[in-house]
């Protein structure tokens, strides 16, 4: 009676000219790809494993591309044989994530910018040429990590009449 469900997903969030909602030029590339795998078995107990990889082009060689799995279990307590005399809870779920996510941050300098001008003179004939740095290089540059636990309970009692849903959140951040 198991009932499993495999998705696989891509996704190009810029091309490098304009985002997907067609804005201003922006230099930096993203491409993003996840992999779901859900679970079911008679209505009462539920698992689900995403993977999802990401890369920027605002991180340096080493660290362009990075992978964030996680996974969820859910116990349906109400589908139970255990519960089929207690009339007043029409709905009692148990369930818990735990994962590794991760942002860009605002940082883009995995690499040195340098410009060309030319320096201003009062004199024509004593203008130069001249480079500057517009931002100095951090190729140690990389994700924004954290893992991610989440654990909670829904509950109904009278035809679900009066719901609760209640959360436990925690996060550690780290790089």
């Amino acid at each position: 009676p198991g009932k499993a469900n495999l998705d696989f997903t891509t996704g190009m969030a810029t091309d490098g000219k304009r985002d997907v909602s067609g804005g201003l030029f922006s230099p930096h590339t993203l491409a993003s790809y996840f992999g779901r795998l859900s679970y079911n078995y008679a209505e009462r107990y539920m698992a689900q494993f995403t993977i999802r990889r990401d890369g920027s082009s605002n991180f340096g060689p080493n660290n362009k591309w990075g992978t964030f799995p996680s996974v969820s279990l859910g116990w349906n307590v109400t589908n139970e044989k255990f519960m089929e005399p207690v009339e007043t809870i029409s709905r009692l779920t148990l369930r818990a994530t735990y994962g590794l996510t991760a942002s860009m941050g605002p940082s883009s300098n995995s690499i040195a910018v340098l410009y060309n001008d030319v320096a201003y003179r009062p004199n024509q004939s004593d203008r130069e040429n001249l480079i500057y740095i517009s931002s100095l290089e951090n190729s140690e540059l990389t994700w924004e990590k954290q893992y991610e636990t989440n654990v909670g309970i829904d509950l109904g009692i009278f035809d679900n009449r009066i719901s609760l849903s209640a959360d436990v959140y925690w996060r550690k951040g780290f790089d």
